[in-house]
């Protein structure tokens, strides 16, 4: 199973050879990345690109129906953070150059292929969106905490769900998990059994956490067991260790 924090992948090259060399050669893992998808042309990986929003595109320049520079202006367009790697031959310098005015990341060579030089350009992928992520987080805290407290209607109807919270295919339960302090030995992975949807921190050992709606049932359950188990996270059933519905995020 691909984790939910892994960085998706993109192949994009009309040689078969090259896409299945990249996708069986590179320790994809090490870099907390995996292969979403792969494609022999731009119009294909457009189509691909809007189903699974990669976060790294590694295309070939020139394609069959649409290339790789048209192919880069557009994901660039629609989505800016996306990471672009050009594959080139030496004759496409011209092509290169155009690619990394569109904001691709740089290239590298087809005709002189070297796994260093493209698990470099993987390593800054991979610290870059950490800290992409991570800056978005924190954004998204701040937003939903304004929308919870009635401040901002951010929420409803925000564009969140088809980025940062693509997760959420469906209608949300949201979870208030109070007395939950990882300190105290009350982890969230025991409430859970496994890390929640998403998890927003919102002061001392209070947490609220999203769950799919299907899931409610079982996690309000294992809430109520937890009281058993960990008895310092038992309190009133106003506030302590409680689970409640805010409504369906979608």
């Amino acid at each position: 199973m691909v984790p939910d924090t892994s960085i998706g992948v993109m192949i994009v090259d009309d040689e078969a050879i090259i896409r299945k060399g990249l996708m069986g050669t590179i320790p994809w893992g090490k870099y907390g990345m995996h292969v979403a998808a792969d494609a022999p042309n731009g119009k294909k990986a457009w189509d691909a690109f809007l189903e699974g929003k990669p976060e790294v595109v590694i295309t070939d320049i020139v394609m069959p129906e649409v290339g790789g520079i048209e192919l880069a202006k557009k994901i660039k367009e629609h989505a800016p953070m996306t990471k672009i790697l050009l594959l080139s031959c030496h004759s496409d310098f011209e092509y290169v150059q155009q690619g990394i005015k569109l904001g691709a990341s740089g290239y590298v060579l087809k005709t002189s292929y070297n796994d260093d030089e493209l698990e470099q350009f993987l390593r800054q992928f991979q610290a870059e969106i950490r800290e992409y992520r991570l800056q978005a987080r924190a954004e998204i805290r701040k937003r939903f905490l304004e929308w919870l407290f009635g401040i901002d209607d951010w929420l409803a109807g925000s564009s969140v769900f088809a980025g940062e919270w693509r997760w959420v295919r469906g209608a949300s339960a949201v979870f208030l998990a109070a007395g939950a302090a990882p300190e105290a030995g009350c982890r969230l992975e025991e409430l859970y059994g496994q890390p929640a949807s998403e998890v927003i921190k919102v002061g001392g050992d209070r947490y609220f956490v999203f769950v799919p709606a299907e899931d409610a049932g079982s996690l309000e359950k294992k809430l109520t067991d937890m009281k058993g188990k960990f008895p310092h996270c038992a309190g009133s059933k106003k506030d302590r260790c409680k689970g409640f519905s805010r409504g369906s995020t979608r």
